[in-house]
């Protein structure tokens, strides 16, 4: 494909087939296993297992823009634009250049949208520097988001507010399929009979639970290896794909429950959603043999669509061999063409019903995609200075924009078809759930740092507990902290802080740079201020150090001897800590520790 351009003088589309573009590769040839491995190790990118995957994503997105857009999809976009606004100063013009597969000029919405929706925005312009600044954006994840699971609390009514505003369930349907789905273990001969798409979807296959904040991995192999076991030890990825398996099971059980109806007697929230997947013109066919019955419910099964009998295909596809007999064909070729039609069918619909199965759980469980990517990121590539600088300010801000995007954009807009009544109730429900649920993941916080419960202090402030809980439920995250203070936990200001956490982390060490001058000026006598201090040092290494926030090791590690150290190096830190909390309503369930290093300063 070819590059994308804005121009002003009018189209001139340059451009080779894409079909053919993804014909032409090159050969190595080595002479054995072990040379192989050090031509990777040399110039790969990623594990061989990231490379395969990676390879299949990136010919299933160039196959699907071909399926849609025809074999030159760029062109096609161009001529739209074209025929939409002739008179647009950003009509795209393609020219074959060195690169052929990437997208060099973005200057228009449509163009960047287009290289997210294709993957472009996943390449890099310059490795080397994509590199330096992916591992640097992974030890920000690895210092920062240890506590990342018990925040996780608000996934469950998200997920209940789904199975009720798309699947037609009633609220205490919607938390019995969440909560029994969410508690029990799918046994492994259950799981096979469930099948593949079962698997694809709940097993973890996508790996990298960093997405969920970051919605980019770091292009260092082993960078991403310590990530993924990171948040397998801090509990998000179990989390996630009990969260996964859940919705999954909720939703392919509601097809099973809801089998036995026609089209027209469904609940009216899931009928709008089997139209928004173009299923609801071959409701029949799906729940008469694409529902099979596992552990005593019965469930929506994709692969079941291979099963489907011939005689009842040559009813659905009867227009095409109505077409195909005008033809005048003789027997063994309308025979071929016949059974070609069979398969063609059946594999869009094992394809559209995974993909409906799909989408819904990446909603029910917020994950990013296309679309959240385009407005984190606006299709800029890694490696590049405006590609580097959205991905440093972006860093851990996918969350509220999921949330924005698949919670409340979904409620606002039911208004059109549901009334603004039912709008406004639901809108209602996912408020007070959420806020419910940002209270637990609060207390689940402050009891980690030794905090007792809000609801058990004394003289408790329950409006600034309700506003917290609030944003904490909704998404809000980063933003939460300035509206209800000026700082971050880390100390930051707001415009360090909406630089990206890297960059607050670089102006932190600055500042100690600034402050190791000060004090070095004050050794010699030409400064009166008190400049770098242990307890400034200390502080920068607690909140910058890998797997020490990990949320049930990090009060662990305070009561074992940080608490102690702070004390060492500032003597009073611990007392000024438990005046501090008091002021706030604050209190603690483990008492800090007495300054047993003490000795060591006598």
């Amino acid at each position: 494909m070819g590059r994308l351009e804005n121009f002003a003088d009018g189209p001139d589309f340059i451009i080779s087939r894409a079909g053919s573009g993804m014909e032409q590769h090159r050969e190595l040839h080595f002479l054995g296993a072990e040379g192989w491995v050090k031509y990777a190790a040399e110039f790969g990118r990623g594990s061989t297992w990231e490379a395969v995957v990676n390879y299949l994503e990136s010919g299933v997105r160039q196959l699907a823009a071909i399926q849609r857009l025809g074999p030159r999809p760029e062109a096609t976009i161009g001529q739209l634009i074209e025929k939409l606004d002739p008179q647009t100063e950003e009509i795209i013009r393609f020219k074959n250049e060195n690169s052929p597969n990437n997208l060099k000029h973005r200057n228009g919405a449509v163009a960047a949208y287009y290289s997210t929706v294709i993957g472009e925005d996943l390449g890099a312009d310059n490795y080397s520097a994509a590199k330096v600044a992916g591992t640097l954006r992974s030890i920000q994840s690895l210092a920062k988001l240890g506590g990342a699971t018990l925040s996780a609390f608000a996934d469950l009514p998200v997920a209940v507010m789904r199975l009720k505003t798309n699947h037609g369930m009633s609220i205490p349907q919607a938390w019995h399929e969440t909560l029994a789905n969410f508690l029990k273990k799918v046994p492994a001969e259950r799981r096979d009979e469930m099948g593949y798409v079962f698997d694809a979807i709940c097993e973890g296959i996508q790996g990298n639970m960093a997405l969920r904040f970051d919605v980019e991995s770091s292009p260092f192999d082993k960078t991403n290896r310590l990530l993924r076991w990171f948040f397998k030890v801090n509990g998000l990825t179990p989390w996630t794909d009990a969260m996964k398996t859940e919705a999954y099971m909720g939703m392919a059980s509601n097809v099973g429950f809801h089998s036995k109806r026609l089209f027209a007697d469904l609940p009216k929230e899931f009928s709008e959603t089997l139209k928004l997947y173009n299923l609801h013109d071959r409701w029949d066919v799906i729940r008469a043999h694409m529902v099979k019955k596992i552990g005593g419910k019965e469930y929506l099964c994709p692969e079941l669509a291979r099963d489907i009998p011939d005689d009842v295909l040559d009813g659905l596809i009867a227009s095409d061999l109505d077409y195909i007999s005008a033809k005048e064909l003789d027997s063994e070729s309308f025979a071929l063409l016949k059974q070609q039609k069979r398969r063609e069918y059946r594999q869009k619909l094992e394809a559209d019903t995974a993909g409906f199965l799909s989408s819904e759980v990446n909603k029910a469980v917020l994950t990013p995609d296309e679309r959240n990517r385009y407005a984190l990121r606006r299709g800029t590539r890694g490696g590049t200075f405006q590609g580097e600088a959205l991905r440093f300010m972006t860093q851990f801000k996918s969350y509220p924009v999921l949330f924005i995007q698949q919670v409340l954009q979904p409620i606002w807009h039911s208004r059109k078809v549901f009334g603004t009544k039912n709008m406004l109730g639901n809108a209602g429900l996912l408020i007070a759930q959420t806020t419910l649920f940002g209270g637990v993941a609060m207390e689940a916080k402050r009891m980690a740092k030794g905090e007792k419960p809000y609801v058990l202090t004394e003289n408790p402030d329950w409006a600034a507990a309700f506003n917290a809980a609030f944003l904490q439920g909704g998404g809000a995250g980063l933003y939460g902290d300035f509206l209800l203070g000026q700082h971050n936990r880390f100390g930051q200001s707001l415009a360090e802080s909406l630089a990206g956490p890297t960059i607050g982390s670089i102006s932190d060490a600055a500042k100690l740079l600034a402050k190791t001058r000060i004090k070095v000026a004050a050794a010699v006598g030409l400064s009166d201020e008190k400049g770098l201090t242990a307890a400034d040092v200390l502080r920068y290494g607690q909140n910058n150090t890998p797997f020490l926030n990990v949320w049930y090791a990090r009060l662990a590690l305070d009561w074992a001897f940080m608490w102690d150290l702070q004390e060492l190096v500032s003597p009073g830190t611990q007392a000024r800590r438990v005046r501090r909390m008091k002021q706030e309503s604050r209190e603690t369930w483990l008492s800090p520790t007495k300054n047993r290093l003490k000795a060591l300063t006598d």
